[in-house]
């Protein structure tokens, strides 16, 4: 089992860094570091502009299967533009020095905001989890699958916009290339059920993720925490989480949205990024009449000051009563049917088929057939004729599990 390995500080590696990319990028200063990779600010020089540079750690040069996966989801990701994913500018290799240059974010990343200020407001979690399901909603319609969602992997940008990074490590979809069975990949907090017991995941472990985020974001809380990174997988696997509810007051459609992200069953899971933005929506609108329904409280006090001060105006006050509550339950009604139209509406998946060892063309044909969109990448060149132009790798792999019209993304032997 593979969880986040602890900072391993290498301070030469600034100077190594620098050395190997010095004609196309100036380094200022460290901004953060993890078990895979330190990340630097720098200016690109042709540009003039400022990037954050992800460049992998040492002790994972001579790791051929990890260089491999770390360039092809690289040239992968560079491909989403989004404003809400992180978007990446170049990738390469100088010197043994693998790195990738992105967009440099002006914030703080969610986990250090909720840390030095506390949770976040109902309405700020709400339009934050929006940002993100949207991004992760594009990601999946391309095949990409992030496993590792988390609150540290969220910038909160200017005017709190939120953006999600750290796909291009070991994250996305393409790292299950090389992962052995059983292994565990991610941050054992966010991790979904599946992913916790080393099982395949999909676009809905993304998702049970985000609902752990929006806990983080709300309660300032975990849903399953322990000691030990396996005491905290033990959890996940085998215990319910606190409910949200007894943490922290929040609308009931919120609570909603969340319990429905983290179902264990990603059968009965918010199936994906749309539906859970079409949850949040009906969230914001009940916090909304909460808000609207302040000013009748203030009334219904007024009117009792009527009613004390002149018995004449009481007919009046109880009529004015009864169609404020009429008027309160005809808008509040929708909402409560629009909760129970999108739980009770049922994913429906497909089986990605195998088309690796095929001829493009066969693929694409296999694919669309299937209900499925095709994307087209080149992969390494192959020194087997029969094997160029043929089908080397596929994302998402066999077997998984698929909405119709999904993008599997085919990596052609050159």
């Amino acid at each position: 089992m593979s969880v986040d390995c602890p900072t391993i500080v290498v301070p030469e590696f600034f100077n190594t860094v620098t050395a190997a990319l010095s004609q196309k990028y100036e380094l200022v200063a460290e901004i953060g570091q993890g078990g895979h990779a330190t990340v630097y600010q720098a200016i690109q020089k042709n540009l003039d502009r400022k990037v954050a540079l992800k460049v992998l750690l040492p002790h994972l040069v001579n790791d051929q299967d990890y260089i491999e996966r770390f360039h092809l989801e690289a040239r992968a990701i560079a491909r989403l533009r989004h404003p809400h994913i992180v978007t990446i500018y170049d990738e390469g290799s100088e010197s043994g020095v693998h790195y990738m240059a992105m967009e440099y974010l002006d914030g703080t990343d969610l986990h250090h905001l909720i840390k030095e200020h506390g949770r976040l407001s109902v309405s700020e979690a709400i339009g934050m989890a929006r940002c993100i399901a949207g991004a992760l909603d594009y990601a999946h319609r391309y095949g990409i699958v992030h496993r590792d969602v988390k609150s540290s992997n969220i910038i909160m940008a200017k005017a709190r916009s939120a953006v999600l990074t750290d796909f291009g490590i070991a994250q996305a979809n393409y790292a299950s290339l090389h992962t052995k069975v059983g292994s565990v990949l991610g941050t054992p907090e966010f991790m979904s059920p599946e992913q916790a017991g080393g099982k395949a995941v999909d676009s809905r472990s993304d998702i049970y993720s985000l609902g752990v985020v929006l806990y983080h974001a709300l309660s300032g809380r975990y849903p399953y925490h322990a000691s030990t990174p396996i005491g905290t997988i033990h959890k996940i696997l085998f215990e319910d989480p606190v409910p949200i509810g007894k943490l922290v007051k929040l609308p009931a459609a919120v609570e909603h949205a969340i319990d429905r992200c983290l179902e264990k069953d990603p059968a009965k899971r918010v199936s994906d990024g749309k539906e859970l933005i079409e949850l949040l929506n009906v969230a914001a609108s009940h916090k909304d009449l909460a808000h609207r329904r302040a000013p009748r409280h203030i009334a219904s006090g007024v009117r009792r000051a009527i009613m004390r001060g002149a018995f004449a105006l009481t007919a009046i006050c109880v009529l004015a009563a009864g169609y404020l509550a009429w008027q309160r339950s005809a808008v509040a009604e929708p909402p409560a049917q629009t909760v129970v139209e999108v739980q009770n509406r049922e994913p429906r998946f497909i089986q990605i088929p195998n088309v690796v060892g095929l001829t493009k063309d066969d693929a694409i044909s296999v694919l669309r057939k299937g209900g499925f969109q095709v994307g087209e990448m080149r992969s390494v060149a192959v020194p087997d004729p029969a094997a160029k132009e043929r089908v080397n790798l596929q994302r998402p792999a066999q077997g998984t599990q698929a909405r119709p019209g999904s993008v599997v993304i085919l990596f052609i032997a050159e």
